[in-house]
């Protein structure tokens, strides 16, 4: 009924003529449909709908849910991020983080342009998504628009959270795996750790950012339609359902929603390509080990 409230407006009929769903029903059929992932002819099938029935619910319910994405997901500023770097620190004695950064893949049916573009490194089509959490495994930025042949640090330096943070709007660090590339804002792990300090500071990093991998791994298993072929052959509507299971996912942490089949630390996929491009935040990074990691 929550959700309902939110899109209400967006997606009630004006008559009943022909027996037209009411926003609950809509809803229901959408969630039912974000939960397994499965036909839209088995959706329907509770409320003895016919499957281009299922089909428009879900897509009005998913656009009005992606148009309200700002209001859900949302980048701290100066202000806020205070209080996500003390959280974060509290996991792992990491200081100075805002966020993890990590990129996901959304498997897709061959579309039926640019088909190479969206065959990713594993050779299935795929949506490449962004998501940045934050201490509580909240989206605080989320990115769902590029093919999956799309590297993470390009998907990364094309957003606005790259601007944000090379000009200094929101200070604070993003950890990233060794697929970004180290910058003054974006901490990456050591490839060969030398000395106590070093190792201390890897160890904190995948203590913390370990957090980004957990939270994807409960968002695709809370909605399965992440998980497993999304049957809709045009990309931008499966980004639609994406956008619109990461509002939801933020709606069940501020609900405190338990998920009981939740995941173990470290079953996401490790990232197997390391960033090959040019970096500039090695000083930085060394300096800030030698301050908070040297004893």
């Amino acid at each position: 009924m929550r959700i309902t409230d939110i899109v209400a407006v967006d997606i009630e009929h004006e008559t009943r003529r022909n027996c037209a769903l009411l926003p609950y029903q809509q809803v229901l059929i959408a969630l039912q449909y974000y939960a397994s992932g499965t036909f839209h002819i088995i959706v329907g099938d509770p409320l003895q709908i016919s499957q281009s029935t299922a089909c428009r619910s879900i897509h009005r319910v998913s656009t009005s849910l992606a148009q309200k994405i700002d209001d859900f997901v949302k980048f701290p500023n100066n202000a806020e991020a205070q209080g996500i770097k003390d959280e974060f620190f509290q996991i792992a004695q990491f200081p100075g983080v805002i966020g993890c950064v990590d990129g996901t893949h959304v498997w897709i049916i061959s579309p039926h342009e640019h088909k190479v573009d969206f065959v990713n490194r594993k050779g299935y089509h795929s949506i490449n998504v962004q998501v940045i959490c934050d201490a509580n495994g909240k989206w605080i930025n989320i990115v769902a628009r590029w093919p999956g042949s799309t590297h993470d640090s390009r998907m990364l330096r094309s957003s606005t959270i790259w601007n944000i943070m090379e000009n200094g709007q929101t200070s604070g660090y993003i950890l990233g795996d060794s697929g970004y590339p180290c910058r003054n804002w974006l901490m990456t792990p050591l490839l060969q750790p030398h000395g106590a300090a070093e190792q201390r500071y890897n160890s904190s990093h995948k203590r913390t950012r370990v957090l980004v991998e957990q939270s994807i791994g409960r968002w695709k298993r809370r909605f399965h339609v992440l998980h497993s072929e999304n049957r809709m052959r045009n990309p931008e509507n499966t980004c639609r359902v994406i956008a619109a299971t990461a509002v939801l996912h933020n709606i069940a942490i501020d609900l405190n929603e338990s998920l009981v089949d939740d995941i173990e630390p470290g079953q996401q996929q490790p990232h197997l390509l390391e960033y090959q491009g040019p970096h500039n935040g090695h000083r930085e990074r060394s300096v800030f080990i030698n301050t908070h990691f040297n004893d």
